[in-house]
């Protein structure tokens, strides 16, 4: 089997690099298909200023729009705009049937500008599709929300967006986000050819497993207001990668709002007018409404009433069949780039000058670094003593990190659980030691430069890699604690992931790494005090100031984090126990929490009634 990591970095030196050569067993449809879900940004500074000039072969029709200038609104009419698309816009604006015998719709018909453009009006005997609900809605905003409007926050402007479209559909097949991220992870390469990722963060969403179907942003910057341009650039990959999800024939516009400087609500269709032929978007300005005037307040909240209606038949138009698909190919793609995409401090056109202060900052490291024939990388956010790094000789790509002599009992933990004897025992997953030496009083450790373990990762798993990580993470634990070592950090930045290819596979292998916080322990029973790890990663014992046995306390974290890969586990009869392991795990009173050997019988008990549902899978 070949390395990815290695295979990718050679190939992307290489000036004859395709896409063949970076995926040499996929077929030529799988390659095509995932040319078309890469959204790649080439120049990273560009990226950074939301600059729309550098997507003028991707984004179209979307005129002289800047970061400071309003859109023109565009007519729908012309033959220029898809039959699709025209009919999506009808949809929006149909009128909604109301009982006219209620009270409340009465009052709200009296503050209204034509409200029969709006409502057609019946008796209670008839079937109404406006219930009390969405009265209170609409005249909230006439009555309660415009007089503050001047002083609303970007966050209630999106409670207030999210809430309608949540009211109006309680679908679980959908999910409905404020100021979070939806996947995928975009990813973003500079002119050295570098890639970086990017995961899309809205102020307000509407999403399904599928991808994003609504996005919103509120200005937040009134003298630059770059979250349109970053809506756009976002919306463009979104629709590009849902596109692809779809039946024949059942093209996607997703829907785009951005409230701007002026408390105006910009609304824009996003769609591609030839999905199956090429990768053109295009973003059109259908509406602007100025939320300072009641009616047209109410417009846009009357609209997205009726565009929450027609979400099922949106969800009704994907194709089941490709959601495996696009798993497995996120999946390749995630562990073909991620050694190359952790985050760090160094902007793509940083020079080792203009590094964030740290140890790889001294001229005398980067001097000995060179002197072992190392090139030093850039240096990992929150992480300064810990840094990317190129082994010229064997143009390895590495991770080297300084650890101050008073801390050498990482390195010592570290020898010995990478000795012949612990590494010739399948489950030892701790990061293989590949070199050590002496920088003055400190110590240089190198690593192999791995995948990163994040908690969306479950999203793209297929249940067969979700749970064969499940088991190595609690074999990997279990051999630490076998051999009297508590870690004491265990959490998903301490968990990294190689990748192998072949024979149309990617084979996942677990590590678990950074030994700073652990203790080699007499005896199972050992009690230690003061606090170790962070907060939203540690057991209640750890935060309590109490004294606390630390193999216990390692087990809440591992909980925590199969709990999160469970999500991965399609069949019920697996994920529920799976889960209830994960509970178990999490206790408040440790020892009732079972032991990792405990944990990894009961994964046994379960491993054969599963049933095999991907083609990721998971080594060992």
């Amino acid at each position: 089997m070949q390395e990815i990591y290695s295979l990718w970095y050679e190939r992307r030196h290489s000036s004859s690099q395709t896409w063949t050569h970076v995926f040499p067993d996929f077929l030529p449809e799988d390659l095509k298909n995932l040319k078309r879900l890469t959204f790649c940004v080439t120049t990273f500074e560009k990226w950074a200023r939301f600059d729309l000039s550098m997507q003028k072969n991707i984004i179209t029709n979307i005129g002289s729009i800047t970061t400071n200038e309003k859109p023109n609104i565009t007519a729908l009419h012309s033959p220029d705009i898809p039959n699709f698309v025209k009919e999506f816009s009808a949809k929006l604006k149909r009128k909604r049937v109301a009982d006219i015998t209620t009270p409340k719709y009465t009052r709200l018909k009296a503050r209204m500008v034509n409200p029969l453009d709006f409502f057609e009006e019946v008796d209670a005997s008839s079937n109404v599709d406006v219930d009390e609900l969405e009265i209170l809605q609409y005249s909230t905003v006439f009555i309660l929300f415009l007089p503050r409007l001047k002083t609303v926050t970007p966050n209630l402007w999106s409670d207030m967006i999210t809430n309608i479209i949540t009211c109006s559909n309680r679908n679980p097949a959908f999910t409905y986000g404020r100021k979070a991220t939806w996947i995928p992870t975009l990813i973003i390469k500079n002119d050295t050819g570098d890639f970086r990722k990017y995961h899309p963060t809205s102020d307000f969403y509407v999403a399904c497993q599928y991808g994003p179907l609504l996005l919103g942003e509120v200005c937040s910057d009134k003298g630059n207001e770059v979250g349109r341009c970053r809506m756009f650039l976002q919306a463009a990959a979104a629709c590009r990668i849902v596109n692809f999800m779809r039946k024949p024939d059942r093209n996607i516009i997703l829907l785009a709002i951005y409230v701007n400087k002026d408390f105006e609500a910009e609304q824009y269709l996003i769609f591609q007018p030839n999905a199956a032929t090429d990768l053109e978007v295009t973003i059109v300005c259908s509406a602007v409404f100025d939320l300072s005037i009641g009616q047209q307040a109410f417009e846009l909240c009357f609209q997205l009433y009726n565009y929450a209606q027609e979400l099922p038949a949106i969800f009704d138009g994907f194709d089941i069949a490709k959601k495996d698909t696009l798993a497995r190919m996120q999946m390749t793609l995630w562990f073909t780039l991620m050694p190359s995409l952790t985050t760090v401090t160094q902007s793509p056109s940083s020079s080792a000058s203009a590094r964030a202060p740290g140890p790889f900052s001294e001229p005398s490291t980067q001097a000995a670094l060179q002197q072992h024939g190392y090139q030093l990388g850039a240096i990992f956010r929150h992480r300064p003593h810990v840094a990317r790094a190129l082994q010229v000789k064997s143009a390895t790509r590495v991770v080297v990190k300084l650890v101050k002599g008073t801390q050498s009992g990482e390195i010592s933990l570290l020898r010995m659980l990478n000795s012949n004897e612990m590494r010739r025992d399948e489950s030892n997953h701790t990061i293989p030691l590949l070199e050590v030496w002496a920088i003055d009083s400190d110590l240089i450790l190198v690593t192999p430069r791995c995948a990163a373990f994040t908690e969306s990762l479950s999203l793209w798993l297929d249940q067969a890699t979700a749970f064969a990580l499940i088991r190595q993470l609690v074999d990997g634990v279990a051999f630490l604690h076998r051999h009297l070592i508590a870690h004491c950090d265990l959490k998903p930045d301490n968990i990294v992931l190689a990748a192998l290819t072949g024979d149309r596979h990617v084979h996942i292998w677990l590590y678990i790494i950074d030994f700073g916080l652990a203790r080699q322990l007499s005896t199972g029973d050992e009690i230690i005090q003061g606090f170790r790890g962070i907060k939203q990663w540690v057991g209640p014992e750890v935060t309590d100031g109490v004294s606390y046995n630390p193999i216990f306390a390692d087990l809440w974290p591992v909980g925590k984090m199969i709990r999160s890969l469970s999500r991965a586990l399609k069949q019920q009869t697996l994920r529920q126990p799976v889960g209830d392991i994960a509970t178990a795990l999490m206790l408040p009173t440790p020892n009732e929490r079972p032991s990792m050997r405990e944990a990894g019988r009961r994964l046994d008990e379960l491993q054969g009634g599963m049933q095999d549902t991907g083609s990721v899978n998971a080594a060992g």
